[in-house]
């Protein structure tokens, strides 16, 4: 068995002691808890998480505004599963809407983690609102060219629609205003998709095309900020 040098513990046994020196976000055996600063575990975390039922909104009720809701099956290719209503995660506000846990936990990680530290750092000062245009919508995916045959992920609310924030001294920082200016809110708005594409896995931003001047469209998939 493989033993920690000098302490005369086995694996298991050093990741549970409570002298263990390593991190609890680095640490598999420790449950995923939203103070835990992000690590490469975090994610499988979450996964881990998101696969016990009401285990996600009770984690999340300590740092976020929640409601937990019945499941939403609207058709079989629409609907929200483990179903929240968000008012607020953190120290920023929301305007009430409905979505899967996971987006709100994830939600709840990027505040903490990327706006928060990172508007203070860029603007001096914290956000006190997150701006969105919502999260759930049984809809298609639209394209420049139209409607496309496959469907959005909003159409389960794995996606949320971010346009701007609110500052602590109530000044807005707003995509379609600021993403291509040169000052202090354009460079906190790169931050911002920069840090979500960390968090949740896919942003498409302004850059991205026409249909996303407005807004960060920010979802659950793994393949890179655009």
């Amino acid at each position: 068995m493989l033993v920690l040098v000098g302490a005369g513990l086995g694996v298991n046994q050093a990741l549970i002691h409570p002298d263990t020196p390593l991190p609890p976000e680095w640490n598999p055996l420790e449950p995923f808890d939203v103070a835990h600063a992000p690590s490469p575990l975090t994610d499988w975390k979450i996964r881990g998480l998101m696969a016990q039922p009401g285990a996600c909104a009770a984690v999340l009720q300590v740092a976020a505004n929640i409601t937990p809701m019945p499941p939403l099956e609207t058709y079989e290719t629409c609907g929200i599963a483990q179903r929240v209503s968000v008012a607020g995660v953190g120290q920023a506000s929301m305007r009430p809407f409905e979505t899967t846990c996971e987006i709100a936990l994830r939600t709840a990680l990027w505040e903490r983690y990327g706006l928060q530290p990172g508007s203070q750092d860029i603007l001096g000062q914290g956000v006190r609102e997150i701006r969105h245009y919502s999260s759930y919508n049984c809809r298609r995916i639209r394209t420049p060219s139209g409607e496309s045959n496959r469907w959005s992920t909003h159409a389960t609310a794995r996606a949320v629609d971010v346009s701007g924030f609110v500052l602590d001294d109530g000044e807005v920082v707003d995509l379609r205003v600021h993403w291509d200016e040169t000052g202090p809110k354009a460079a906190f708005l790169r931050h911002a998709q920069e840090t979500a594409c960390e968090v949740f896995g896919l942003v498409l931003g302004p850059e991205y095309n026409a249909l996303h001047a407005d807004h960060f469209h920010i979802q659950l998939d793994w393949t890179g900020c655009r």
